[in-house]
């Protein structure tokens, strides 16, 4: 057969599946059976159907196209894509009741078959928010064998139905499950629990706290809770970090202040430039308030801010107030930290400024500069850190981006 024949049979038998036309079924069949198992004609061993027309139609929801594939082939209802996916995955993704019925029947094995990323049916329908699909099959299961085991089945990241449920959004599904019984406190590869993707998944507000509540309402706890000892200790290490660069912030701020660029005036007598008197500087007092008095305003307004900062910092830590308060007083540190550092920032940048030659507007702009270049670094690190680098944080931090779900293929 030539390759055109080849192709033309194929996109026939593509076609047919995706509108569940059952008519061209026997006779491709019968000249090319290995094409109902999405394989390859023998003549042209490269020209592969996009997807298996039994997966096709279960997609699309053609039960009579399903029901006649299957007696015409029945291996192929355990025959698999190029994805590991099965019809029975594909019906549960798109809830495709009375498919999932008859496959069910057909043969209820189906439900051991796992995806290349080792998800059953189970899990498309529950990413995907089929909760009636999930009903159906956990009732097909039923008396057969062991629901429970199902219901926790992990894929290859650990990840259980109510993991996906929860990252997906499916508020109906994780309650569904909530009321089976399935292990609440689930850990996936990563070391995260349900509970800990509500900070990583994109829900809005209000969903969040609802599934929050339905979560802690059957006993759910972050990972951190699991592991009271390892978390006091990650803590205290993190603790005693920030402590020292509190403690070299207020340092640098208070050497700035009681030694600030230009020095301090040695000796009690009058400043003069180009033989006029600009002002009486006296013993003690800042050359540079002198010289540029606004640009002192600014610079001992930062190094304050630095220093006082930097002393709430300390104090917060000092006083144990995170261990107690959670979340309010970590905030506190870390809105603290950050203020302190840009402060610090500022404080370096007017310095640099002063002991250029430039003045006025010229030695203003030249700070600004170097401000918002060092606070654009400082900030490009921190996403960097946050974000980019993700894969080397520690696994109670790290984020989980899952697979859309399958939908219906576009024609």
């Amino acid at each position: 057969m030539s390759l055109y024949m080849t192709n033309l049979v194929s996109r026939r038998l593509y076609e047919a599946a995706h509108n569940g036309d059952v008519n061209p079924l026997q006779e491709i069949s019968g000249q090319y059976p290995s094409l109902l198992m999405g394989g390859t004609l023998f003549d042209h061993p490269y020209d592969l159907l996009p997807e298996p027309p039994l997966q096709v139609a279960a997609s699309f929801g053609h039960f009579d196209f399903v029901v006649r594939v299957l007696e015409l082939e029945p291996a192929s209802a355990h025959h698999s894509d190029r994805q590991g996916l099965s019809a029975l995955h594909m019906a549960a993704a798109n809830g495709h009741l009375n498919i999932i019925t008859h496959l069910l029947q057909f043969d209820s094995d189906l439900c051991f078959l796992c995806s290349n990323d080792g998800r059953n049916p189970m899990h498309f329908a529950a990413m995907n928010g089929r909760l009636q699909a999930l009903r159906l099959l956990v009732g097909g299961i039923e008396g057969r064998y062991d629901v429970k085991t199902f219901l926790n089945a992990k894929d290859d990241l650990g990840f259980t139905l109510l993991h996906l449920a929860v990252y997906n959004q499916h508020l109906e599904v994780v309650q569904y499950l909530l009321s089976l019984e399935i292990e609440v406190n689930a850990l996936n590869s990563k070391g995260l629990t349900p509970l800990d993707l509500l900070i990583e998944c994109p829900m809005v507000y209000p969903k969040r706290v609802r599934t929050a509540n339905f979560l802690r309402g059957h006993g759910a706890v972050r990972s951190s809770a699991l592991s009271s000892t390892t978390s006091q200790e990650i803590w205290a290490r993190k603790k005693d970090t920030l402590m020292v660069v509190a403690s070299l912030i207020a340092t640098m701020a208070f050497q700035a202040v009681v030694n600030p660029p230009g020095g301090v005036w040695q000796e009690d007598g009058a400043h003069i430039n180009n033989s006029s008197v600009i002002s009486s500087p006296q013993a003690g007092k800042s050359v540079m308030a002198a010289k540029s008095p606004k640009l002192y305003v600014f610079f001992i307004t930062f190094a304050s801010w630095a220093f006082i900062f930097s002393l709430m910092e300390l104090l917060l830590h000092v006083s144990n107030r995170v261990s107690n308060s959670g979340v309010v007083s970590e905030a506190l540190i870390v809105y603290a930290k950050y203020m302190s550092t840009f402060s610090l920032v500022a404080t370096y940048s007017i310095s640099a400024a002063f002991l250029t030659a430039l003045s006025g507007q010229d030695a203003a702009g030249f700070a600004f500069l170097i401000s918002i270049t060092a606070i654009f670094v400082l900030l490009y690190l921190f996403f960097a850190l946050r974000y980019g680098f993700r894969r080397r944080s520690s696994p109670l931090k790290k984020s989980i981006t899952f697979p859309p779900p399958i939908l219906n293929r576009p024609q």
